[in-house]
């Protein structure tokens, strides 16, 4: 009887172990590695919406395996976590590609707009030595020239934001300093117009654009008559 009693036993207890689902910890490690992938393509700068979406998945899926592993065998169920685990591993998957296109195309863009400055500046740099000589405008000439200087020391910290990879900033103080030059060289034609100082307006834009601004023009647009009886 005892023998038959303890076959009994052992068949049962091995039917239990049979019963017992098993914890899908490779599923959990696989989607950890996945968002901690995503997390370093994402530097805290990019994509990180979706980056916050696959950590919270699977802050949730860890719970659920730690509540379920709590249980008594039989009643263990990983179907809830199984589903999680894989939302958070393509959700981590997604959010990385995500952050890599739009850390490139911030990159893009920065480059564009630190060369656009800097192509301007050489440009307005041109652009001085067919303004008028300095007997005829010396003074207007000299805020040029001071403001293209303020440019030019101020470029190196744009190289310093794309090399540190602060794209956003970045493009920001390109555009920036590209406006500055812009500005610049507008105020000096319209105050040289204005003036009657040196050659005309319309010979100096045209020299300008011809050996300066081949790939990037200065807009310096001129007024109506009815604006200029405005102004």
């Amino acid at each position: 009887m005892r023998p038959g009693l303890a076959a009994i036993a052992i068949a049962s207890f091995l039917l239990l172990l049979a019963g017992c689902e098993k914890s899908p910890s490779s599923d959990y490690d696989a989607a950890r590695l996945a968002v901690e992938d995503a997390v370093r393509a994402s530097s805290g700068k990019w994509a990180t919406s979706e980056i916050d979406h696959a950590k919270s998945l699977l802050a949730i899926a860890g719970r659920e395996l730690e509540e379920q592993n709590a249980r008594f065998g039989p009643s263990r169920s990983y179907a809830r976590a199984k589903t999680l685990l894989a939302a958070a591993n393509a959700d981590a998957i997604g959010a990385r590609g995500a952050a890599e296109r739009e850390r490139d195309e911030a990159k893009s863009e920065a480059a564009e707009a630190v060369r656009r400055a800097r192509t301007m500046l050489e440009g307005a740099r041109a652009a001085i030595q067919i303004a008028p000589s300095p007997r005829d405008g010396r003074g207007e000439l000299e805020r040029l020239r001071e403001a293209l200087h303020g440019v030019e020391m101020e470029l190196p910290e744009a190289d310093r934001l794309m090399a540190a990879g602060e794209y956003r900033l970045a493009a920001k103080k390109g555009s920036d300093l590209a406006a500055r030059v812009e500005s610049a060289v507008s105020s000096f034609f319209g105050r040289i117009e204005r003036g009657g100082v040196g050659a005309r307006r319309e010979d100096l834009e045209a020299r300008c654009s011809a050996c300066c601004f081949r790939s990037e023009r200065l807009s310096f647009t001129r007024q109506s008559p009815r604006e200029e009886a405005r102004s």
